[in-house]
């Protein structure tokens, strides 16, 4: 681990570079590159990989994570530790742990306790990735299903059933219903933050971001992921939800007594070439029987 100042700690394995950031500018993974790939994949200098942003309860948007306080209780040669402490708009303590396990994964943990009681409490998670990168997920092959056999890699792309949407893909109804239940309204302007659309139920909670080269696999525990949030591709670079090139981790979304404490992990996974289901599925799958990591 390098300290390069202003917060921002650098960890070099195998001509894998990975900066993590724990300032109010950017925080998370704001820079990552790789050997089989020649450019930065964190989309510019102004974004990141995941980052703590939305944080949201029931038909309420609450804040941004990045305009609350927060410091860097620890960096060492695995990674760094964010605190969030208990504010007005973010009524609950919240420690964001980042783990560089070596130069293909990299894990978020996030803990919370409440302060408050809160209803449908929800963290989003968002990352955002060069231009090249296309977007997949893992759904079904039909309603219901949810086998590893029964599962499809999907391409995301675009159509004009979905032209001008985000595709958030839930885990039941009930994470499909908070999508529209008023936390994505700006109240200022009585309009929705962003538009989106509630697809079929995922199949497991992972997005992939692959440029054919390279790709990101990012995953979530099911009971306390209700959704993933994706853009699509398109031949059309004009397209601002083309160009945003990301996914996104909706976590928790339950309600939350006060001084209850709840924990979840995100992993992201760096993969030569294209994804393959197979691989992806074998990956959920460590991911979610083990809490530490083996060679992937």
């Amino acid at each position: 681990m390098k300290d390069l100042g202003n917060q921002h700690y650098q960890y070099d394995m195998n001509g894998t570079k990975v900066i993590l950031s724990g300032n109010n500018e950017r925080h998370g993974v704001i820079s990552l590159t790789r050997p089989e790939f020649n450019e930065e994949i964190v989309q510019s200098e102004s974004t990141f990989l995941l980052n703590i942003y939305r944080l949201t309860s029931r038909g309420e948007f609450r804040g941004l994570a990045r305009k609350e306080p927060f410091s860097v209780s620890n960096a060492n040669e695995s990674g760094i530790t964010l605190q969030f402490p208990q504010t007005e708009v973010h009524p609950l303590n919240m420690e964001a742990e980042y783990a560089v396990h070596n130069d293909s994964v990299i894990d978020l943990t996030v803990s919370i306790e409440a302060k408050q009681e809160l209803e449908d409490y929800e963290v989003f998670i968002s990352s955002y990735m060069h231009g090249s990168f296309e977007p997949y997920v893992i759904l079904p092959i039909w309603p219901g299903k949810e086998a590893d056999e029964d599962m499809l890699l999907y391409k995301v792309e675009d159509q004009p059933l979905l032209k001008g949407y985000y595709l958030y893909f839930p885990r039941d109804d009930k994470a499909a219903h908070a999508l529209f239940d008023g936390r994505w309204i700006d109240r200022t302007k009585d309009q929705r933050i962003i538009e989106a659309v509630a697809g079929p139920m995922y199949g497991k909670p992972i997005a992939i971001m692959s440029n054919g080269h390279l790709s990101i696999i990012q995953m979530a525990e099911t009971e306390e992921c209700p959704g993933t949030l994706v853009t699509y591709s398109s031949d059309d670079q004009s397209d601002p939800i083309y160009r945003h090139h990301a996914t996104y981790f909706s976590l928790f979304g339950s309600d939350l007594t006060v001084g209850e404490k709840r924990q979840t992990r995100i992993r992201q996974v760096i993969r030569a070439g294209k994804p393959d289901l197979q691989d992806v599925l074998e990956l959920y799958e460590q991911f979610t029987k083990d809490s530490s990591v083996q060679s992937v």
